[in-house]
């Protein structure tokens, strides 16, 4: 018979199936459902210092890129200027309610909200501080992950540039710049992001 300190029990997201993960995901493997496939964990450690880097530059980028423009265009001889938070504004103020806000959610406040609790975390966990609220904000930091849709921003903004250009003159912004490289970190960010390697780290920290 398993003995309970050597099995680590584990529900997969996808199917609700519990594994066992603890014999089987060692460093440079990576454990999957046997029902359904899903990614249950990666044989690596995190490093939270890594991750606080990470999450940093991430949080640093995203407000650049709402600071600066994401493309300047000339429209019948009327310059003009845009970025995320402009262009949510005018989606509000000609009634796209439920657009705009989901704008705003997903391409603005999830991914700083994210990045925030990703850096908190991370730090804490990194000199082994159980700080204030640290349980609630690792709760928080699973949920969010789900609703960070940069690279749907992205491609949405790419698909209206590609028609724009038909009908004026575009230069691209350094706001632009900004969300292509949150993009990238916020995707290696999330790739090394293993809540279950957080929670154990919690859990031994007295």
């Amino acid at each position: 018979m398993k003995s309970v300190e050597s099995s680590k029990l584990t529900i997969c997201p996808s199917c609700d199936l519990l594994v066992d993960t603890r014999p089987h995901c060692r460093a440079g493997n990576v454990l999957v459902c046997p029902r359904c496939k899903h990614v249950l964990a990666r044989g690596s450690r995190v490093r939270f210092s890594s991750q606080l880097a990470l999450a940093l530059s991430c949080l640093v980028m995203v407000i650049l890129a709402n600071t600066y423009p994401l493309l300047s265009f000339t429209f019948l001889g009327i310059p003009s200027s845009a970025n995320i938070l402009r262009g949510t504004v005018l989606l509000l103020e000609h009634g796209y309610y439920l657009v705009g806000f989901s704008v705003v959610i997903a391409s603005f406040l999830a991914p700083i909200i994210l990045f925030c609790l990703i850096s908190y975390t991370s730090f804490s966990l990194s000199i082994g501080w159980k700080s204030p609220g640290l349980a609630t904000a690792l709760h928080f930091q699973d949920d969010l992950i789900h609703w960070s849709m940069i690279e749907v921003y992205i491609v949405s903004f790419l698909v209206a540039l590609v028609k724009l250009i038909e009908y004026a003159d575009i230069d691209l912004g350094y706001g632009l710049w900004c969300i292509c490289i949150t993009l990238v970190l916020s995707t290696r960010l999330i790739q090394r992001l293993e809540p279950a390697e957080y929670w154990e780290r919690y859990v031994h920290i007295r």
